[in-house]
């Protein structure tokens, strides 16, 4: 399950599109991952690594991967509001 969230200094304050993700889905997930703010700093090797050892663990149950990111994820919207 992949999920988007905004990241944990916007979580509590009031900002738009933020919930707390981890732990949303109870224990349904056997595993979850809160993944850092995207960054240019971190290695490809470690994203593919950490992802790839949660899924080695699994007996059962899924994977709950949460991207936090900075901006909120909607479109641009014309005059009119539509997107």
């Amino acid at each position: 399950l992949l999920t988007a969230d905004r990241p944990p200094e916007l979580i509590d304050c009031g900002a738009n599109q933020a919930i707390r993700q981890p732990g949303m889905f109870a224990s349904h997930p056997a595993q979850t991952i809160s993944l850092p703010r995207p960054s240019q700093d971190i290695p490809a090797r470690w994203l593919v690594s950490t992802i790839d050892q949660a899924l080695g663990a699994l007996h059962a149950g899924g994977v709950h991967i949460n991207c936090p990111f900075a901006e909120p994820l909607y479109g641009d919207m014309d005059e009119t509001g539509v997107e």
